[in-house]
């Protein structure tokens, strides 16, 4: 069964871990000498990355998600940050008023959307003219890269071949994305890989009962409970009996608005 959003048993599934440093030192070289005092997050989820943009020099942030679990969880976890708000809109209507931002993101968004032209027209809308937009998600190759000890995901697909199918069908390709850029009316258009440290574990087993949990992961409630335990006895076999670092390799886009 797919991911519901709306589901209020996701509630804190998308809030709970704090963001990796190298990630933010990657996002504050990209927009190095840039205004960005208005940023919004789209698709944003518990609010994680929301918080982030005030690393990059924003003075006020704005997280949209259409889930109302999700943005309930965001401004509980951020209830005391007064420069950032939160509101209900989809990624085709975000509901911000037209040329209001100077940074737009989206992080691990695209690849839920039936249209990522119209996600990247409403993007070039709200963004101040040489406003910057920045996507990051997982490529094909991305998620299909081996599984070690941190890169989880490279079993889980291995393990079961049929969500690598999914993956195939969901995953945006990267030459795709940046002539969709280009037709929306983005310039300097580029990509690069990047990999993002997602959680240390204490334990195996730390890391184990989150995965029970599907927490922040998708790609799980594609498993029936029983296909998801016996991939976890598998980790079980592979994973060291110490910490364990998990982290992804994910494909960035970035342009400027006309």
């Amino acid at each position: 069964m797919s991911i519901h959003f709306h589901d209020e048993r996701l509630k804190g599934s998308y809030n709970s871990r704090d963001t990796d440093a190298d990630w933010v030192k990657t996002m504050q070289e990209l927009t190095a000498g840039e205004d960005s005092k208005h940023a919004a997050d789209i698709g944003c989820g518990g609010g994680i990355y929301t918080n982030e943009l005030l690393k990059l020099g924003a003075d006020r942030a704005v997280g949209i998600d259409f889930s109302e679990v999700s943005l309930r969880d965001a401004k509980e976890r951020h209830q005391h940050e007064r420069r950032l708000s939160f509101q209900q809109g989809t990624a085709e209507r975000t509901g911000l008023p037209g040329s209001s931002q100077d940074l737009v993101l989206a992080r691990a968004l695209i690849h839920h959307l039936p249209d990522t032209g119209a996600f990247l027209q409403e993007a070039g809308r709200v963004l101040r003219s040489k406003g910057r937009l920045i996507i990051q998600d997982r490529t094909v190759s991305d998620c299909l890269l081996p599984g070690s000890h941190s890169h989880i995901r490279g079993w889980l697909l291995d393990y079961f071949p049929h969500l690598a199918e999914v993956e195939k069908k969901r995953r945006p390709n990267k030459m795709d994305v940046l002539e969709q850029m280009k037709a929306a009316g983005f310039t300097n258009a580029t990509a690069f890989s990047i990999w993002e440290k997602r959680k240390q574990f204490a334990t195996r087993q730390q890391l184990l009962g989150e995965l029970r949990q599907r927490t922040g992961r998708s790609i799980l409630h594609e498993l029936t409970d029983s296909e998801l335990e016996a991939f976890l006895d598998f980790l079980l076999t592979k994973l060291p009996e110490g910490t364990v670092t998990e982290a992804d390799r994910w494909t960035i886009w970035t342009g400027q608005a006309t």
